[in-house]
């Protein structure tokens, strides 16, 4: 994924991040279910997790990412992957916005609970190979500094959102089947496909078609 600046860069980091902040998925319910147990505080532990899982991840991703693309022809294709994935995740948003959350609560054990949670993911592992590795070796290749901008960018939107949803539920445990947050959901929807755009359009410029 292509950037040119240190704000285009900020601006993608903090929307994939708020994306990633607000839509359900596994973690988002044992946030859930660690507030309805104890209160926002234990959510927000919960939040803060893939400060611990996702880091060697991210490097593994980068490192094979960088192998698989000394090809361009498998720079494109790992491009229109992501895209795919994207795309995915984008009709997810818009799916999800239309049904009604049910908690699950599981057995308490916030910081436990959240790292199995998260490391369990397969999409975890697919987020930072397919999308998330493309904009920090793009990064990386314009200035040093980038990708620690970007990681850092994504995981304060990341977090702030979950605190908030945390927080949020906490006052109101309809919150999750309000009109408010499945407008969001639809949004981020619509931001994921955005991006899925121009991952195509990156790879086609790589297969010099356009």
């Amino acid at each position: 994924m292509e950037v040119t600046s240190a704000s285009a860069l900020l601006l993608a980091a903090i929307t994939l991040g708020f994306i990633e902040g607000i839509k359900p998925g596994p973690l988002m319910t044992v946030v859930i279910s660690e507030t309805m147990i104890h209160d926002w505080k234990a959510g927000l532990k919960v939040a803060l997790v893939p400060l611990i899982t996702d880091g060697p991840v991210i490097l593994l991703s980068v490192i094979l990412y960088e192998i698989l693309t000394l090809n361009t022809l498998a720079q494109a294709l790992i491009g229109f992957l992501g895209s795919i994935i994207l795309i995915w995740l984008g009709i997810d948003c818009f799916k999800k916005s239309n049904k009604k959350f049910e908690n699950t609560t599981v057995k308490s054990n916030s910081l436990r609970n959240g790292i199995i949670t998260n490391l369990s993911n397969p999409n975890m592992y697919l987020y930072w190979m397919l999308i998330g590795a493309p904009f920090l070796i793009n990064a990386f290749n314009i200035d040093f500094s980038y990708p620690f901008i970007f990681v850092f960018a994504f995981f304060s939107a990341f977090i702030l959102l979950k605190m908030c949803v945390a927080i949020l539920v906490e006052k109101s445990k309809d919150f999750l089947n309000s009109s408010g947050y499945k407008i969001l959901l639809q949004l981020s929807g619509v931001a994921l496909l955005s991006f899925s755009c121009l991952f195509v359009i990156d790879s086609l410029k790589i297969l010099k078609v356009i």
